[in-house]
């Protein structure tokens, strides 16, 4: 018995030497933190901004996965040792990038380029190792003069309008004050679910033309409303309700005069 006792003490020391060896690259994978910014980071409109985020104790990331978020976007991936960029949000497309010279080192700062308004919020920079994750959060900040947009010329569009609309309020004037000859010659001229329905598939068309217009002026950077513009648009519409109205007061006044005994052909 006194000799087995140092052979099962042996025995025992080298299973537990085993089985620390075993968990040593599984512990090891696990001790690291992921630091940020201590303040927010400011970035000029139009320029880059570099969001920093470091491994603590300083290791490579290249094995790891990297994900950088905004909200709930997906601003960049690295995966398997490459960017991943099938997920990646159409507003970050081909303007982020990692800092690859030290991602050995444990730095994946994300570069952003051509830096926009909407850039600016929260982010979230995730690294996990398959074992374990760890977080870092930081809000960028953009100033900056947003650039000036073209105004869309106002005058032709009410010129195009008012082309389009008295020739038109010019035809029911005349046709009030002759309705008797036109409604024995052209009958359907009194139904009044075919005029409104012209009326208002010109003015569905005028509203689509304006917000084309001022779509294709202004752009989709930090836009306005699209019947903002200083008014304007609001202007549009009333011209329209106008019109609308007008239309409907002199149809509504051409059929209680319309004979009685007329009938449609």
């Amino acid at each position: 018995m006194e000799i087995l006792s140092p052979l099962r003490a042996c025995l025992s020391n080298s299973f537990i030497a085993f089985f620390l060896l075993l968990m040593m690259p599984k512990m090891a994978l696990g001790q690291f933190s992921v630091i940020g910014p201590a303040g927010p980071i400011q970035a000029s409109l139009g320029g880059e901004a570099e969001l920093p985020c470091y491994l603590s104790p300083p290791q490579s990331a290249q094995h790891m996965e990297v994900v950088w978020l905004q909200s709930t976007r997906m601003v960049h991936l690295y995966r398997d040792e490459k960017d991943q960029f099938g997920d990646q949000d159409p507003d970050y497309q081909g303007r982020t990038e990692l800092v690859r010279d030290a991602i050995t080192s444990g730095n994946v700062t994300l570069k952003i380029l051509e830096v926009k308004f909407l850039d600016a919020g929260k982010y979230m920079c995730l690294i996990t190792d398959g074992y374990h994750h760890e977080q870092a959060e930081m809000e960028l900040k953009v100033s900056g003069d947003e650039p000036e947009t073209p105004a869309v010329p106002i005058a032709p569009f009410i010129l195009l309008i008012a082309s389009l609309v008295l020739p038109s309020l010019t035809y029911l004037y005349l046709l009030l004050f002759s309705q008797g000859y036109l409604f024995r010659s052209v009958p359907w001229l009194c139904e009044i679910n075919g005029l409104l329905a012209v009326t208002l598939a010109f003015e569905v068309e005028m509203i689509l033309c304006y917000l084309w217009l001022h779509h294709r002026c202004l752009g989709y950077l930090h836009e306005q409303g699209a019947f903002s513009d200083n008014g304007r648009g609001m202007a549009i519409i009333m011209v329209l309700l106008t019109l609308r109205t007008v239309s409907i007061l002199l149809l509504r006044r051409l059929l209680p005069q319309r004979s009685p005994g007329m009938t449609m052909r």
